[in-house]
């Protein structure tokens, strides 16, 4: 398992993060949840706060004012689309959909529109990684945390076919929101 000391040395954090919590700040978003949140995670945002990886990948932060990239405004329309397409249009999802057990709950969206999930499955740093296509049926999963998930993609280690084939750049950054 790789760490978030490594994603730093490959992708420089900010020198003031935007939208980092407070002292219980994770005790209350977990709480609001109803379930621990990966620890991994939880680092990311408090050492990165909202921005995007390579302006595409943007971590849903439950910090975020924006409600397009705050972790419980954007969860909620995603989870909510997913009932949608299966309930209404016939479309086949291969998984639970959260609140049911083992059910994915998004983490990141792309530029594009894919969206990244956790598998809510036992502990959260086992948690595995499913990236679903935007406006098609392919879904992909990873077993890596989401530190090493995001470690992998932007040095060219991992490749994910529904991202673009410029994704990442040669000079991946992290761009805080503004």
């Amino acid at each position: 398992m790789l760490s978030l000391h490594t994603l730093q040395k490959v992708m420089q954090p900010p020198e003031s993060p935007f939208e980092t919590p407070n002292e219980d700040g994770w005790e209350f978003v977990e709480a609001r949840l109803g379930f621990a949140l990966p620890d991994d995670y939880k680092k990311f945002i408090n050492c990165y706060g909202t921005g995007a990886v390579d302006r595409f990948l943007w971590v849903l932060n439950p910090f975020s004012e924006n409600k397009h990239l705050n972790l419980f405004e954007s969860s909620g329309i995603q989870l909510q689309t997913l009932r949608q397409l299966r309930d209404e249009f016939g479309e086949h999802i291969p998984y639970a959909v959260f609140p049911n057990p083992n059910g994915i709950f998004p983490w990141a969206i792309t530029d594009n529109g894919d969206v990244l999930y956790w598998v809510c499955d036992g502990l959260p740093s086992n948690w595995l990684i499913v990236v679903n296509e935007s406006r098609g049926p392919r879904w992909r999963e990873y077993g890596l945390t989401t530190t090493d998930f995001l470690t992998k993609v932007i040095t060219k280690e991992l490749f994910v076919d529904v991202f673009p084939e410029d994704f990442p750049s040669e000079s991946p950054a992290f761009v805080p929101a503004d």
